[in-house]
């Protein structure tokens, strides 16, 4: 580095030379850009302290550039502007909806910049919270999340929890209902049990009682999140029941939370609330009259028949899972996610029913097979590997080599083959070397082919 000295009447005038080409090339150059190296070059700490606090008398373009950077000002300025913070901050309470915005996304960096600053950010932001603006609330719940990752111990129930509380119990404004709701799930983890059980969850359920139905159905979305941190017996005595009771609304906004976290409630669920609760609710779902609802419901069906023991399944999950490729069924939801999620747990729900179940599940395996929709047929040829494992290498002879030829000869396609290769070796273990063989036939006739057209796959074949 070279240690060079630059006195103070030069450093005046590169600053006044630098702010004159800033301002001449304003009108080629971005407009934003300027403004931010023109503050910072112009402002000594007295006039940029001057600045702030008459930051409602600007023009909106100067307004927007020191808006923006607000907590650098902050920073720069160090105790001059702590002392002064909360007058600074006031003039925001005021202004238009946009800078109200851009301030509100600076607060957690104006906090972290000095402890003195934490108490009257903390502050500003329960007032923006409860601003007529969602927006505008929904931010300032997202900063106060943030700057929850630095209080410690008590200081998290002493300085949000009443915040959370009050906008709870405002009867008035639902949306202050719904925000505090998304605070309470997101900040579940961080209060930890004890709080979460003494106030965050029976908030939570008192909410999912409310009178207005986007406020039920926000508390229900946030259930899981609370539900993951209370203690066992909490759960099975308060929400789970909880939750079953919102499950059997008639309102379609608060179902669709339901169905939308099943599965997330189902990992909580012991396997007697699994049989004797959860199995008759999906298949409620599946019989909904929202086709939505009903698409949801058979979406969840291959993971909830894996969660539950052989011995406990109702045969009508079965049954739907079965239908899943049929029409009716299948076309449900967009983008055949109904499909794409019975492919994707066909080895698990084939490991949990058992290989007894394996001509019907065939059946379904081809019927998905013959889609040919490349994402189905890819997650299939994944985990042919699995499927042969518990059907035994006889039946993979005769069920699975005809997919295997499929694949590499009479249709072959690059992501369904790559999906089959990397766990090709995995499939033949269970084979005889006579078998291996009989099929290592076609295998070497396709890496001769392979090596030139993709080497992608061809490496994958080599390994």
């Amino acid at each position: 580095m070279f240690n060079i000295k630059i006195s103070p009447k030069q450093k005046s005038d590169d600053r006044s030379i630098m702010n004159q080409i800033l301002k001449e090339e304003a009108f080629f150059l971005n407009q934003k850009q300027g403004d931010i190296h023109s503050f910072v070059l112009d402002d000594d700490q007295d006039q940029l302290l001057n600045k702030l606090l008459s930051i409602h008398k600007m023009t909106n373009i100067d307004k927007e550039n020191y808006t923006k950077h607000i907590s650098y000002c902050v920073r720069n300025l160090g105790q001059k502007s702590i002392d002064k913070l909360p007058m600074i901050m006031e003039k925001y309470k005021n202004e238009d909806e946009r800078f109200q915005i851009m301030f509100i996304d600076q607060l957690n960096l104006i906090y972290e910049a000095s402890q003195q600053a934490q108490q009257p950010v903390i502050q500003i932001l329960s007032f923006f919270l409860l601003n007529s603006i969602l927006k505008i609330k929904e931010l300032a719940g997202q900063q106060l999340t943030k700057i929850a990752l630095h209080l410690q111990g008590d200081e998290k129930g002493n300085q949000l929890l009443p915040i959370i509380i009050k906008m709870a119990h405002d009867d008035l404004n639902q949306d202050n209902r719904i925000v505090a709701l998304q605070l309470m799930g997101k900040l579940s983890s961080m209060f930890g049990i004890q709080l979460s059980e003494s106030f965050i969850a029976f908030e939570v359920m008192s909410l999912g009682e409310d009178s207005k139905q986007d406020v039920r159905r926000e508390a229900v979305n946030q259930l899981p999140l609370v539900a993951k941190i209370v203690g066992k017996d909490f759960f099975n005595k308060k929400l789970f029941p909880f939750y079953m009771k919102r499950c059997k609304e008639s309102n379609t906004k608060v179902k669709t939370a339901c169905v939308e976290h099943f599965l997330q409630i189902v990992e909580l669920s012991s396997q007697n609330q699994k049989t004797v609760d959860l199995t008759p609710q999906i298949i409620q779902f599946q019989n909904d009259s929202n086709k939505y609802i009903k698409g949801v419901a058979y979406r969840c069906l291959a993971r909830f028949i894996a969660a539950i023991e052989k011995e406990k399944i109702e045969p009508k999950l079965i049954e739907n899972y079965l239908k899943m490729a049929d029409s009716d069924i299948r076309e449900l939801l967009p983008e055949q996610q109904v499909m794409f999620a019975c492919a994707y747990g066909f080895p698990a729900v084939l490991s949990t029913v058992g290989v007894n179940r394996w001509q019907q599940l065939h059946k379904l395996f081809n019927h998905l097979w013959k889609q040919k929709n490349e994402r189905i047929c890819k997650t299939l040829a994944a985990s042919l590997h699995e499927i042969a494992k518990i059907i035994g290498a006889e039946r993979a002879e005769i069920d699975l080599f005809p997919i295997l030829e499929n694949i590499f000869v009479k249709e072959p396609n690059d992501n369904v083959l790559m999906g089959c290769v990397k766990n090709l070796s995995q499939f033949l273990k269970i084979f005889s070397d006579e078998k291996k063989e009989a099929f290592l036939e076609i295998f070497f006739l396709f890496k001769k082919i392979k090596k030139m057209e993709n080497q992608r796959i061809y490496c994958q074949l080599i390994r």
